[in-house]
C-alpha cells in the first residue's frame, strides 16, 4: 500500500458503522459510541454459525475514529491480517498490549486520546511504516518503536516529550517526523547521522532541533 492510499484510508468518514467484506473494511466514525460493538471482536448474523466474523472477511482495515470509545479489549489479536487501525479522537486512556500481536499492522492512528504513556507491547508491530500518537500526554516514546524498522512516518506532536529514545536511530527509512509541541531542545547524534532520508520536519517553535539536521539538503523544516 502506497502513501496515498495510507492517507485516504486514514481521513474516511462514515456516518454509519459498514462492514464491506468486498473492502475488508470496518467503518465507524462520529457516531459518539463509548464502546466497540462486540460484533468487531466476535461476530456477525451474515456470518454461518460458528464460524468467526473476521475469518470469514480476513478484516484489514478498522476505522473507529471520531467516538467516544473508552476502551479497546484485548481482543483486537483476534484481527491479525489487520492492516490499518484509526482509533483517533477518542478517550482511551491505555492502548492494549495485543496491538503488539497484529504483525500485519501498517498504520497505526491513536492521536486525540487521553494516553499518557504507550506499552512497550506497541513496538512488537513491526510492519508499522505509519504511526500517529499526537494530541496526548505521553511523556516518553517506548523504546521498542526502534523495532519498527519500516517506519517512515512518525506523528508524535504536542505531548510532552522531552527526549526521543536512542532506539530510533534504526529507523533508516524516517522520512516525515512531526514533534512540534513537545518539549525537545535535543536530539542524539546517533538519531541525526542515522536518519539521512529525512525530507520533513515539524517542529514547531522547537528552533534548536533545526540546526541538527542542517547536513540534511532535501529537508523541509515547516
Amino acid at each position: 500500500m502506497n502513501e496515498n492510499e495510507f492517507e485516504s484510508e486514514m481521513r474516511k468518514v462514515s456516518s454509519d458503522p459498514i462492514l464491506d467484506p468486498r473492502r475488508k473494511a470496518y467503518l465507524m466514525q462520529n457516531l459518539m459510541t463509548r464502546e466497540v460493538p462486540d460484533e468487531v471482536y466476535k461476530s456477525l448474523d451474515a456470518v454461518g454459525e460458528g464460524e468467526n466474523w473476521w475469518e470469514a472477511v480476513k478484516l484489514q482495515k478498522l476505522i473507529l475514529a471520531h467516538n467516544e470509545i473508552q476502551l479497546l479489549k484485548e481482543d483486537i489479536r483476534n484481527l491479525p491480517l489487520l492492516s490499518v487501525l484509526n482509533v483517533s479522537h477518542n478517550k482511551l486512556s491505555h492502548l492494549p498490549t495485543a496491538i503488539g500481536e497484529l504483525k500485519s499492522l501498517e498504520a497505526l492512528d491513536v492521536s486525540n486520546n487521553l494516553l499518557n504513556e504507550l506499552a512497550e507491547e506497541v513496538g512488537s508491530a513491526t510492519a508499522l511504516i505509519k504511526f500517529d500518537c499526537s494530541g496526548n500526554q505521553i511523556k516518553d516514546l517506548p523504546c521498542s518503536l526502534g523495532n519498527c524498522l519500516d517506519l517512515s512516518d512518525l506523528k508524535a506532536s504536542n505531548n510532552r516529550l522531552t527526549s526521543l529514545p536512542e532506539e530510533l536511530s534504526n529507523y533508516s527509512k524516517m522520512s516525515k517526523l512531526d514533534v512540534e509541541g513537545n518539549k525537545l531542545t535535543t536530539l542524539s547524534e546517533k538519531l541525526v547521522a542515522s536518519w539521512t532520508f529525512l525530507t520533513e520536519l515539524i517542529a514547531g517553535k522547537s528552533h534548536a532541533l533545526f540546526s541538527f539536521f542542517s547536513s540534511l539538503d532535501m529537508l523541509t523544516v515547516l
